[in-house]
């Protein structure tokens, strides 16, 4: 069973491969989802674990994604993350 703690980095390391994906900065996400620099910066180094949908949801839509695809994406990171396959952007 995967605790609270590996949740949150896998998730954390999710949104930072999507937003090198996307070639976007901190900067550039932060402003497209209305939160600060840091913000983001707290959620992808997992300092952050408050990530809410509505947060979640925001990411997707700055980075014009469906939300299907990107929960999608996210529990296939995770199922991923679990067997060692290291994801890069």
């Amino acid at each position: 069973m995967e605790s609270k703690e590996q949740s949150i980095v896998g998730a954390s390391a999710y949104l930072l491969y999507m937003r090198k994906s996307h070639k976007m900065s901190q900067y550039e996400l932060a402003k497209l989802c209305h939160k600060g620099q840091t913000y983001i910066s707290d959620i992808e180094t997992g300092r952050r674990s408050g990530n809410t949908v509505k947060t979640l949801m925001d990411i997707a839509d700055a980075m014009n994604m469906n939300y299907e695809d990107f929960f999608s994406g996210l529990g296939k990171y995770l199922d991923d993350e679990k067997e060692g396959k290291a994801w890069m952007p």
